[in-house]
This record gives C-alpha cells, sequence and structure tokens, in this order.
C-alpha cells in the first residue's frame, strides 16, 4: 500500500535556465516577433521557440489566447514551409557541390543532384501526373443499409 502524500512532500519546480516569463507587455511583444521570425525562417515550433529562450507551452498559450497572434503563426509557418520548398526545388534543380577527395587530397567538386526531391516536389505539384494511384473496385450487392446514431436523443423518454 503506497503513502499517502503529505503537502510538504510536493516536488518543487526548478527553472529551465535561459527560459523565463516574458518581463512586461513590450519583452512579450519582442518575443513574440522573435518567435514569428524563426518560423519565417523555416524552424519547428519548437526550435523557433527555444532559440528565443521560451517553451513551446508558452508560445501555444500565446496561440490559443491571441487570435491576432494565432494568424500571424499560420503566415509565419507558410511562409517557413515556402522558403524549405524553395531550398528543395534548389536542391533538386542546381544541385549541391560536394569536395572530391582521392588519397586524402582534394581533386575537385562533385555536382549532385537529388532526384528524391524532383519526384517529392513533381508528386506534391501535379499529383493528377505524378501522385499515387490507388483504384479500388467493390463488387456485390447491397440488401440493407441503416444508420444508427447512438448520441441521439430520444424525447419520449
Amino acid at each position: 500500500m503506497r503513502a499517502k502524500r503529505r503537502s510538504r512532500d510536493k516536488p518543487t519546480l526548478t527553472p529551465v535556465p535561459g527560459r523565463r516569463p516574458p518581463a512586461n507587455k513590450r519583452d512579450c511583444a519582442a518575443l513574440r516577433k522573435g518567435f514569428l521570425e524563426n518560423l519565417r525562417q523555416g524552424y519547428s515550433v519548437s526550435k523557433a521557440a527555444s532559440a528565443i529562450g521560451l517553451s513551446t507551452t508558452q508560445v501555444w498559450t500565446w496561440g490559443y489566447r491571441d487570435k491576432d497572434f494565432e494568424s500571424q503563426w499560420i503566415d509565419a509557418a507558410h511562409d517557413g514551409i515556402d522558403k524549405l520548398e524553395d531550398e528543395a526545388y534548389r536542391r533538386a534543380h542546381d544541385g549541391c557541390t560536394r569536395p572530391l577527395y582521392h588519397g586524402g587530397v582534394l581533386v575537385g567538386n562533385l555536382q549532385e543532384y537529388s532526384d528524391n526531391l524532383t519526384a517529392l516536389l513533381l508528386r506534391r505539384r501535379r499529383p493528377e501526373v505524378y501522385g499515387e494511384r490507388h483504384q479500388v473496385d467493390v463488387k456485390g450487392e447491397i440488401e440493407h443499409v441503416f444508420t444508427l446514431n447512438i448520441f441521439e436523443h430520444d424525447a419520449s423518454n
């Protein structure tokens, strides 16, 4: 049998170094601006928050409580996704230069292109041509079809 915890046995929360609640509205606005800028750079929510010293819980709370901030968040996230898509296109189309060594000596550079990124971009931009196709053939007859709503309230009871 487990012993009951007494109130004095409650664990204390230790603050995480570098993470602090904003001191005032000006700090809060600056932190929000920094978070949104990080999202525009293509960072994930957790990376964008930790880069300015905040937890993801704090920024999600801002998003839930402030509809204006939520719409700015969505716009910034779309900008970041566009930036990542542009980089994927560059790597697929223009490639990346990689140094080429032989016997520990630099002998030149190799231009590498990403076939995987090319295929991914084509599937995304033209799914009707390059997307996955699924065909489902259903044969047979249906004799009886009914719908049962278990949440429907019967007013006669």
